[in-house]
Formats: C-alpha cells, structure tokens, sequence
C-alpha cells in the first residue's frame, strides 16, 4: 500500500494543486483495506495484526498530510473471514510448510463475538 500511495502521490497531489489553484474543490479518494486484527490483536496472528495495524497507522499519516490537497484517505477494517488462515490449526493445513490457521477454541471466540441478526 505504501509503495502504491507514492507511486500515485504525483498524479494525485499535483492535480490536487492545480484544482486548488482554480479554485476547485474535488475529493480524490485513497482506500486501503486493513482488518479488526489490526485493531484488536488477533491470537496466532502476530505477522497479520501487525502487519494491518500498519495499514491504519499508514491511513491516518496519509490522511492528516494529504488532506490539504482535498485527498481522503480511509481504512475499511473486516471482521472474521473463513479462509485457510483462519481455519482450526488443528485440521493441519500446509501452508509453505508451516500449519496454518488458529486454534479453535480462538476462532470460536471470534465467531461469537459476531453480532447475531434474527433474520
């Protein structure tokens, strides 16, 4: 994400500095996808929190300099996805290598935590 953001940082703040020259005012939008882990901490998952933690740390700094130009800068943060990484551990998959996945009793913790609906 880092690398995309100032790979675009010219396109996007030197057009943002000629519409502000013209007095106009357009919104460029800049979305990163991070993950409640990168809030929360996520047991088994250090690499993985860490890593979105990062994400919203790189979104506010973007955000509180890039602003002046009429850019916006936000984080979508996802709950619980059922993939291969997050899979009981103790089911065994390979991952180069390694066992992936997390224990269960944490991904059950997690899937409760899950807001319920009636419907």
């Amino acid at each position: 994400m880092f690398r995309l953001i100032r790979a675009a940082s010219p396109y996007m703040r030197d057009a943002a500095k000629n519409e502000i020259d013209q007095g106009i005012v357009h919104h460029q939008k800049i979305i990163n996808v991070s993950s409640t882990s990168g809030q929360r901490g996520n047991m088994g998952q250090v690499n993985y929190s860490s890593a979105k933690a990062g994400v919203i740390g790189l979104t506010k700094v973007v955000a509180k300099e890039w602003g002046q130009f009429n850019i916006n800068s936000n984080a979508v943060a996802f709950s619980f996805i059922d993939t291969r990484l997050t899979r009981p551990k103790e089911e065994g998959t390979l991952i180069n290598g390694e066992v992936a996945g997390i224990f269960e009793i944490v991904r059950n913790m997690l899937i409760n935590n899950i807001p319920k609906t009636d419907r």
